[in-house]
């Protein structure tokens, strides 16, 4: 599990910081929609390295989930390798999703109105976790 955490924890920080050196203007995006565009577009181009011939993942993908100032980050498992529930459904594995966003950019975004949900799905399809990130996490 601490692998699969790891893994995320540097994508994400990754994700994040690239979003701020990548993106022109003045302060860090220039309105909430065009964050959570950036946001996408940067989860989404990251898609092969999460998912791999070697990996956990069968799919990942990110989107803005509708009518809503959320970016999903759906992780969904291969068949035949399991998330454990009861961890990943902890207040340890959501402090340590809150715990790798802490950083200047992450929370500039997030201080945007920006909720970040990160939602972790097995291979028959059933959500085994979700978990939602605001700036009253930190």
């Amino acid at each position: 599990m601490a692998s699969l955490h790891n893994q995320i924890t540097c994508f994400l920080c990754f994700v994040i910081v690239g979003l701020a050196l990548t993106t022109p203007g003045c302060g860090l995006f220039s309105s909430k929609d065009d964050t959570i565009g950036h946001v996408v577009d940067a989860g989404n181009s990251r898609r092969s390295e999460m998912v791999t011939p070697t990996g956990k993942f069968s799919d990942y993908r990110v989107f803005r989930e509708v009518g809503s100032d959320v970016v999903v980050f759906e992780h969904k498992m291969k068949p035949g390798l399991q998330l454990d529930k009861a961890r990943a459904n902890s207040d340890q594995f959501k402090a340590d999703l809150v715990s790798s966003l802490n950083d200047s950019d992450s929370r500039s975004v997030l201080d945007a109105g920006v909720t970040f949900a990160y939602s972790y799905i097995d291979s028959s399809g059933e959500t085994v976790c979700r978990h939602a990130i605001t700036k009253d996490d930190f």
